[in-house]
């Protein structure tokens, strides 16, 4: 789901709202998460889970175009986890629409 399909959810279930005033409500919503995340706060929505900033320590990488290494520093990455209820909705979700596994087209080393 993308921002304007949150938009057309957002005005289908607040229809005394103009679509403008919408928009903005959701606009302001990501700005403010992704405000807290900058000053590294932990964001907690009850019901829907928690988000984070984590620290990946620095680390020696290697450029894959020139195979030169590569010093990367100290970065911090977005981590969410999913809350109880969010879990269980998921999880009841699954039994309704199971997961197909999809078959390999390619032979597999032990019979090429």
């Amino acid at each position: 789901m993308v921002r304007s399909e949150v938009n057309i959810n957002m005005a289908e279930r607040f229809p005394h709202w103009p679509a403008g005033d919408v928009a903005l409500a959701t606009k302001l919503f990501f700005e403010i998460l992704s405000e807290a995340l900058i000053e590294e706060q932990r964001i907690e929505l009850r019901g829907f889970g928690t988000f984070e900033v984590r620290k990946r320590s620095a680390k020696t990488a290697r450029n894959p175009r020139t195979r030169k290494q590569v010093e990367v520093g100290v970065r911090g990455r977005v981590h969410f986890r999913a809350g109880r209820n969010m879990r269980k909705v998921v999880d009841a979700s699954k039994s309704k629409f199971p997961i197909k596994k999809i078959k390999e087209t390619r032979p597999s080393r032990e019979e090429a």
